[in-house]
């Protein structure tokens, strides 16, 4: 009930026009121990949000759904916190200094509508000094990031490097 509802609550949470994503990533439950009921279990999931305002409001609600989850079975939930990440919100100047950048050095350029759904710690970044999160593309014929087959394009170093030196 708790993954389903997790997984649900973005959706019934946030409005159209917000960018949020509550993603379970693992859970748990049990033993191997044939016969028995489990005497635990653990659900942990990634809360992405375009600010850290939306993420406070996500994941006050998946509290609020572990804590009565667990009431309405008369069980224990111990509910925390691991990895917290800010959002990560582009600087516009930033973002207007990389696009003139790849644009001298011919490099082509898009800029997304909407939010990355990324789960970045680049968030920290932007806390300290104004920044923004650059991905460059290694086509589509390259395996997703997180891939197991995953293998980064070195030949994309040399651009990343033209392209930081430029800015």
């Amino acid at each position: 009930q708790i993954i389903e509802s997790w997984t649900a609550a973005r959706q019934l949470f946030t409005g159209l026009e917000e960018s949020a994503l509550a993603t379970v990533i693992h859970a748990s439950l049990g033993e191997r121990a044939f016969g028995t009921s489990p005497g635990s279990g653990s659900v942990s999931a990634t809360i992405r949000a375009e600010t850290d305002e939306l993420i406070e409001a996500v994941e006050a609600r998946l509290r609020r759904i572990g804590r009565r989850t667990a009431e309405v079975w008369e069980l224990t939930a111990t509910l925390s916190q691991h990895e917290v990440f800010p959002a990560t919100v582009n600087d516009h100047e930033v973002v207007d200094a990389v696009g003139s950048a790849a644009r001298a050095l011919g490099l082509a350029t898009r800029e997304p509508a909407g939010a990355f759904s990324w789960s970045e710690d680049f968030g920290h970044f932007g806390s300290l000094a104004p920044s923004a999160l650059v991905g460059l593309g290694a086509g589509t014929a390259q395996p997703a990031l997180h891939h197991p087959t995953y293998d980064f394009p070195d030949a994309l170093i040399p651009t990343g490097v033209e392209l930081l030196e430029a800015v």
